[in-house]
């Protein structure tokens, strides 16, 4: 059997502050879904992202609702042409980053990262030569 990954699916908590930062912030294209909808997809460079309130998720899998810790429990990378550049239209937009543009040799990438309103890592990094 073949399995061929489609898209991550982020569970939140407030679902319209993460539809907005996806979308107004990050200017991801909205391919699905609006703010009262519950659940949304965006276009990624060819993989899809979906948003999916954490508690309309449990009620259809018929699960209790797992306990949120405050921690981070994924991270999302986005690669961009120039993490610097990226970094100040970001910061311009309000975002506050958990690590200015840094440079990691032995990863061949420059990188920088913040936190969706739900506390996910995101990184953007950029490829070195």
């Amino acid at each position: 059997m073949e399995y061929q990954f489609n898209y991550v699916r982020l569970l939140v908590e407030n679902y319209r502050d993460a539809v907005r930062f996806y979308r107004d912030t990050l200017g991801l294209p909205l391919l699905q879904g609006d703010l009262e909808s519950g659940y949304s997809e965006f276009e990624g460079s060819g993989i899809r992202l979906a948003l999916f309130q954490r508690s309309e998720m449990s009620k259809a899998l018929g699960l209790s609702e797992p306990k949120h810790e405050g921690r981070p429990h994924v991270a999302l990378a986005f690669a961009v042409p120039d993490v610097d550049q990226a970094f100040q239209d970001l910061s311009g937009r309000g975002v506050k980053f958990a690590l200015a543009p840094r440079t990691h040799a032995d990863w061949n990438l420059r990188t920088a990262h913040f936190h969706d309103p739900d506390g996910n890592l995101i990184e953007i990094n950029q490829r070195l030569n």
